[in-house]
């Protein structure tokens, strides 16, 4: 409109400044925005939520709890007629009952202590 003198500069000065000042504030409210979305460090599935939908919170709140479902910490014991040397960071191959699918695995500490509980009475 200016261009084409169909506004003197004194009325377009204003509208451009409001027009500014109107894309600050969208900046400003996608900025606040952006801030409310929450992330997490690594995939996995989310549990109940611990807070209200609407609810403040604070960094120190609680708000689910996340699961990784790509890891898997094993807990297993060899028979003393099974027991063979293993070493930290050896590569392991292992199925579950639910769908003999072999797996692997790299162990990263062995405890070589007995178990009283599976250990064979003599």
């Amino acid at each position: 409109m200016l261009s084409a003198k169909a506004t003197s500069q004194e009325e377009y000065d204003p509208t451009e400044a409001n027009l500014n000042i109107l894309k600050s504030n969208v900046d400003i409210i996608n900025t606040q925005i952006a801030e409310t979305v929450i992330t997490a460090p690594f995939q996995g599935v989310v549990g109940f939520r611990n807070i209200s939908i609407g609810a403040m919170i604070t960094p120190a709140d609680v708000i689910t709890t996340l699961i990784a479902y790509n890891w898997l910490k094993l807990n297993f014991l060899f028979r003393n007629v099974e027991q063979r040397p293993c070493k930290i960071s050896q590569s392991i191959s292992f199925t579950i009952s639910s769908d003999k699918k072999v797996r692997k695995a790299n162990i990263y500490a062995i405890d070589p202590q007995i178990n009283q509980t599976t250990a064979p009475l003599s």
